[in-house]
């Protein structure tokens, strides 16, 4: 029987080669616009939105210029991108994912959103994204002024280890925030308890 890490990752491979198209959890663009994102910053994000997150944590990190960010999942890079655009040039924005498939998408959309930027006269932040586990995160101890992440941390077999990895990847005073999917303590449905049905 598959692990829980390979049936996440499996899952989120197939919709990074669909381009969101198909797969886990991909919503339709109108919801995109209710969970926080405008329109605009859709565009901007362009093939970066797959559709796969449940809030816009960038909203309300109050993610200034010059700062470090790091994103925790990042998926294809919606986040990153965003967050590129609002530290500026002088600011740096690392994605991470245990997901190859979403990495090479989330390089390349951010590379054409980077020129959509310029070709606006925006500054963006250098954008950099590493293969690894919320439980095992690839950086420094300190390494960010904001870590945030998008309907990711649900997925984590392990909360608890991936929260203290996002603790010790902060600077003292950073600022964490987390868009994602909570239990309030009932009972999930049968349906619900499978290693596949936990992966979306």
């Amino acid at each position: 029987m598959a692990s829980h890490r390979d049936v996440v990752r499996d899952a989120y491979a197939r919709t990074a080669l669909s381009a969101g198209r198909e797969g886990c959890c991909v919503t339709p663009l109108d919801a995109r616009v209710k969970i926080g994102y405008t329109r605009d910053e859709l565009a901007l994000a362009g093939g970066a939105n797959l559709g796969v997150g449940c809030g816009a944590p960038h909203q309300f990190a109050e993610l200034q210029a010059g700062e470090a960010v790091c994103d925790l999942g990042c998926g294809a890079g919606v986040d990153v991108v965003l967050a590129a655009l609002s530290v500026g040039e002088r600011g740096v924005v690392v994605g991470v994912d245990m997901t190859p498939e979403m990495l090479r998408e989330a390089r390349a959309r951010a590379a054409e959103a980077s020129e959509r930027a310029n070709a606006d006269g925006r500054e963006c932040a250098r954008a950099e994204f590493r293969l690894g586990e919320l439980e095992r995160l690839p950086c420094r101890d300190g390494e960010f002024d904001v870590v945030m992440s998008n309907c990711v941390i649900n997925l984590c077999e392990d909360k608890r280890a991936a929260l203290a990895e996002a603790f010790r990847a902060l600077k003292p005073g950073g600022r964490l925030c987390v868009a994602d999917v909570v239990s309030r303590g009932n009972a999930l449905p049968e349906a619900l308890k499978t290693n596949e049905a936990l992966a979306c």
